[in-house]
């Protein structure tokens, strides 16, 4: 199986990580990718073909979310695990692994992870060192953030950066059921906010 090819379709399913891991039914990891160089900084060629407990002998088949995974065929969600890393420091990552099924049987599993104990760093542009930063942005758009980007009215650098976590809201023509669960809210937000009793709209 190429397990590459379904790297897309599940990037478009769970888009908030710092790294993912996919293996083939014997842990062999097949495909590896790793946004938390600050944390991390391992060669492919140490990866690839190994299991993720001959890369981190401090984790066992009974701690290792990919091993429970390939054992039993279970998701395994928001499960915390800590290794080392080469500096020598404690890293504990939030996983989330997903088995991989052809035909009835696990082929494999795909394994998604963010640090969780370590301070958010971003790279400036033209920067050398990653500077901490403490700060959440929420973008939006009324286009095709895709679209835009193939138009070149958005920089690449700069959606990629903002990509992070992609939500497609639809219209509210779109999704008309919507309009009388909005139409209660604000009802009720007013209400309070002016001390009315209004009860509805006809």
């Amino acid at each position: 199986m190429e397990v590459g090819t379904r790297i897309d379709g599940i990037f478009d399913l769970y888009n908030y990580f710092d790294s993912v891991i996919v293996t083939d039914d014997k842990g062999r990891i097949q495909y590896y990718s790793n946004m938390r160089e600050d944390l991390y900084r391992p060669m492919l060629k140490d990866i690839i073909g190994h299991t993720i407990i001959e890369l981190h002998p401090e984790l066992t088949e009974d701690t290792s979310s990919i091993m429970q995974v390939l054992k039993t065929g279970r998701p395994v969600y928001n499960q915390l695990e800590t290794w080392y890393n080469q500096d020598g420091t404690s890293v504990t990552n939030l996983y989330n692994t997903l088995p991989l099924m052809k035909d009835g049987k696990i082929v494999g599993a795909v394994d998604i992870s963010r640090a969780v104990n370590s301070g958010k760093k971003v790279m400036r542009v033209g920067g050398t060192e990653p500077v901490d930063i403490d700060v959440k942005i929420i973008s939006a758009m009324n286009k095709d953030p895709y679209e835009c980007l193939e138009n070149g009215t958005i920089r690449e650098d700069l959606f990629y950066r903002l990509n992070v976590v992609n939500l497609r809201i639809p219209p509210l023509r779109e999704r008309e059921g919507d309009i009388d669960l909005l139409t209660r809210h604000f009802i009720y937000k007013f209400n309070v906010k002016q001390n009315r009793r209004i009860t509805g709209l006809d």
